[in-house]
């Protein structure tokens, strides 16, 4: 989670921390990268972008860039297994255990007819 803090001494909002859990940057010539929140919202000055996850190296972090398309057809296949095994388990297995105990029961409840 990141954060913005107003540096202007001067300012109602002074070294307050502004929480922000979603951020859009653009790219402005001569500044660099400047936030959609950055500006303070009392004073209307540029505040300082604080993000604590920016020491923490890539591959500490959850992002898998390119894994799929970069792998070999074995680790392809393998990657393709896991996420199959993992939607069943999240959407499908639940109706499907349902479903054939509903089955066995009315088969059970057929034989029990005669």
């Amino acid at each position: 989670m990141s954060y913005y803090v107003c540096k202007n001494t001067e300012c109602s909002c002074y070294d307050v921390p502004d929480v922000v859990t979603r951020e859009s940057f653009k790219y402005v010539s001569g500044v660099g990268l400047v936030g959609e929140h950055a500006d303070c919202p009392s004073c209307g000055k540029r505040r300082e972008f604080v993000n604590p996850a920016a020491d923490v190296p890539l591959s500490e972090k959850n992002v898998n860039f390119g894994q799929y398309s970069s792998a070999s057809t074995e680790q392809k296949r393998e990657i393709l297994k896991q996420r199959s095994h993992e939607h069943f388990e999240k959407k499908v297995k639940e109706r499907k255990d349902y479903l054939m105990n509903k089955a066995i029961g009315e088969m059970k409840s057929l034989g029990k007819k005669e």
